[in-house]
């Protein structure tokens, strides 16, 4: 479908993206593709940490991208859905790569109330895909984990080996 627009970034729980699923002819057509091995079970026992199988991130294998930026947004530094996607500050519906704690939180960067996981599909508006209760737990889960690993990693960078350990406890609580 030529409206269709992969989910950027996505990947399934052994790495493999929506380029490697259509090159390997994994899916064809919109459905399980001629080298797709019935060992393999199926799209969903590859579902990513976001909770997306590749039926709902990749158009080859069925996502039908329902979702449409808001034209125009711009958050409160100028920045639109584009330079979302650019700097990867979004990815499979959430937090992406490119965002730094640090920043805070997407929506400390709203305007008129509305932040980029409203305007700006890669960011979760729409989605192409009606998240269900345990998608989105899982989604939570993940971006709450992944912010955990790198506030930690931060704070290891920080403080010497030796201090890490004592300060660990003091450190979590005043956050």
């Amino acid at each position: 479908a030529s409206d269709c627009t992969d989910v950027l970034g996505w990947a399934d729980a052994q790495g493999n993206g929506c380029l490697e699923y259509m090159q390997n002819l994994w899916c064809l057509d919109g459905a399980v593709g001629p080298n797709w091995h019935a060992a393999w079970g199926t799209f969903e026992d590859h579902i990513s940490p976001g909770g997306f199988d590749a039926s709902e991130a990749c158009c080859a294998c069925g996502r039908v991208s329902i979702c449409s930026n808001v034209e125009g947004w711009l958050d409160s530094l100028n920045l639109g859905c584009s330079g979302y996607e650019r700097n990867q500050y979004c990815s499979d519906g959430g937090v992406g790569p490119g965002w730094y704690w640090e920043w805070g939180d997407i929506a400390d960067y709203s305007v008129d109330g509305m932040d980029a996981s409203q305007a700006c599909c890669l960011c979760g508006r729409g989605n192409g895909v009606e998240l269900g209760e345990t998608q989105m737990v899982a989604v939570v889960t993940d971006i709450f984990y992944a912010t955990l690993v790198l506030s930690m990693t931060e704070f290891y960078d920080f403080f010497p080996c030796s201090d890490a350990a004592n300060q660990a406890y003091s450190w979590h609580m005043q956050r």
